[in-house]
């Protein structure tokens, strides 16, 4: 089998270290405008939200009314990997009402 030459994902991750310690859970979706061009030209572009548990439905609820969102999904930030369909991805923090 001959493998398919996808060059490696690119990462943007906004967060510092102490908020990758802090924020357990990432609230992530497909970004249906971002997909498919300009950086994510050879796969899908995702964003995430890092947040705390406290957190995880406000930040939920926000991204689901996103227009530019597919595939919204929660996981636990240690050990995420995008599927090896993810082109771009962007690691944010989630700051409530900041965000809206």
């Amino acid at each position: 089998m001959v493998g398919i030459d996808r060059p490696a994902t690119i990462v943007v991750d906004e967060r510092t270290d102490g908020q990758r310690e802090k924020l357990p859970y990432l609230v992530v979706m497909t970004d249906r405008f971002l997909s498919g061009w300009g950086r994510a030209r050879r796969g899908n572009s995702y964003a995430a939200w890092a947040c705390s548990a406290e957190q995880v439905e406000d930040c939920m609820q926000w991204v689901q009314s996103r227009s530019d969102s597919l595939r919204v999904r929660l996981v636990l930030s240690k050990g995420y990997r995008p599927s090896s369909h993810c082109a771009h991805i962007t690691y944010s923090v989630w700051r409530g009402d900041l965000n809206g």
